[in-house]
């Protein structure tokens, strides 16, 4: 049970947020061969400063207020440090390796201010660190196709977000922080194939992961209550939690289909299911099978694309996506539109593109 008092609620005409993240980025990355093996390993670093603020403004008089903190902690740092490590290894002229080690380590420091009242978070230090590994193969059956099996590990750290939210969030939703969360960690399997004939070519693949301390929102309390009143309005009371173990997976297929020399026919689906097997419902977030349908005339110099892109109906909704009123009752409709692009090639210096996208203005949503 959380218990937190963000701040002391007045009546108010406009609430005035302002974030503001600034990132330093360092990437260095090389390559080796040596005999059989050609390795990738490097690092990278990502340091993020961010900058939060609130103001109230009041009804009858336009004098604003600063808030004690904004929707994230002010001047709160995240920071992220990675060394990686791959070999391709060349086993035989048809059988192909590929091992991967990655070390991921993330800290983040933040103080998060209340009211005398309230609980007292203070200085919040935290990080979180793992040793991912991965293995694959590639098999050459011959100079048209080839398969694929992956088996591989992953890390997510909670986010600044995950941490220390405070604030409206989507729909009737108010989230507080939760300076006690752990990392979410993954194991996925993946196979496929791919092609190349001299009409016919394209990709086939199917993935399994199971994901354990699963993240999401979940319902918590504020100061013992489920729900907080804000200038009249009711909002349910979430934080970010590991919610237990899930599993998702998916199907991708892509296919180009040579009618004519220049003519190809294009289509590409891709279906995931994912279930939270610790609250026996869906995985939040998860899309509807979506995927593109068309004709593409390839010229020497130019490019015409008459193609369709579709969904279908998503009514596999976790609670926290009923919660969202972006999400209509009963989940996502189906829909298609129709669409035209072409692209014109000039000479050696660029291109000019035009395009008209969902022609018969059908009203639809991603």
């Amino acid at each position: 049970m959380l218990s937190f008092t963000p701040f002391h609620h007045k009546l108010i005409a406009l609430t005035k947020e302002k974030d503001d993240v600034r990132t330093t980025g360092f990437t260095f990355k090389l390559n080796s061969l040596f005999k059989q093996h050609f390795f990738t390993y490097g690092t990278e670093i990502y340091l993020d400063n961010v900058t939060s603020e609130r103001f109230y403004i009041d009804s009858e008089t336009g004098v604003s207020e600063k808030d004690i903190r904004g929707r994230y902690p002010d001047e709160a740092k995240y920071n992220s440090f990675g060394l990686f490590l791959q070999d391709e290894i060349a086993l035989t002229q048809k059988w192909k390796a590929i091992t991967g080690l990655r070390f991921s380590y993330f800290t983040t420091h933040f103080t998060i201010p209340t009211e005398p009242a309230a609980v007292q978070f203070g200085k919040i230090k935290q990080n979180f660190h793992s040793l991912t590994g991965s293995l694959g193969l590639i098999r050459k059956v011959n100079d048209k196709i080839f398969f694929n099996a992956n088996i591989a590990q992953a890390f997510r750290a909670p986010n600044l977000s995950d941490i220390s939210k405070l604030g409206e969030s989507k729909g009737k939703t108010y989230e507080v922080p939760n300076t006690n969360l752990k990392p979410e960690k993954m194991l996925s399997l993946d196979s496929g194939f791919k092609f190349d004939f001299s009409r016919l070519k394209g990709e086939l693949s199917f993935y399994y992961s199971r994901i354990s301390g699963l993240l999401a929102s979940a319902p918590t309390t504020y100061n013992g209550s489920s729900t907080i009143e804000i200038n009249g309005t009711t909002y349910k009371v979430k934080t970010k939690k590991n919610i237990g173990n899930a599993f998702i997976r998916g199907t991708e297929i892509e296919m180009n289909y040579y009618l004519m020399p220049k003519l190809v026919f294009l289509f590409n689906l891709t279906s995931t299911y994912g279930q939270n097997t610790t609250a026996n419902e869906p995985v939040g977030g998860i899309p509807p099978t979506f995927g593109l349908m068309g004709l593409e005339w390839r010229g020497e110099n130019f490019h015409l694309y008459f193609y369709s892109r579709f969904a279908r109906k998503q009514n596999r909704l976790s609670q926290d996506n009923k919660d969202d009123p972006r999400i209509p009752p009963g989940g996502t409709p189906n829909w298609q539109t129709v669409n035209f692009r072409t692209a014109f090639n000039v000479k050696n210096w660029g291109s000019i593109e035009f395009a008209a996208e969902n022609i018969f203005d059908i009203n639809y949503r991603e």
